[in-house]
């Protein structure tokens, strides 16, 4: 394990549970690395996704007042 967590987690249990926990210590801390990429990514995607967001607003915005102007 390479996670400070992980590793006092295993070291506060028994030795015996501590064996029979391992391989669910070693899953859990992958899958602590897992859901940080995925959150990580959630934010990055969130953000493009507010930019086009507001890029075509302003568009509809431009165009509306174009059309306001012209009648």
């Amino acid at each position: 394990m390479t996670e400070t967590f992980w590793k006092e987690a295993a070291a506060s249990l028994p030795p015996s549970v501590r064996r029979r926990y391992a391989m669910e210590l070693e899953a859990m801390e992958r899958y602590d690395v897992l859901m940080d990429v995925a959150m990580d990514t959630w934010r990055h995607t969130r953000r493009v996704l507010a930019k086009s967001c507001m890029a075509a607003a302003r568009m509809f915005d431009n165009a509306a007042q174009r059309l306001l102007l012209t009648r």
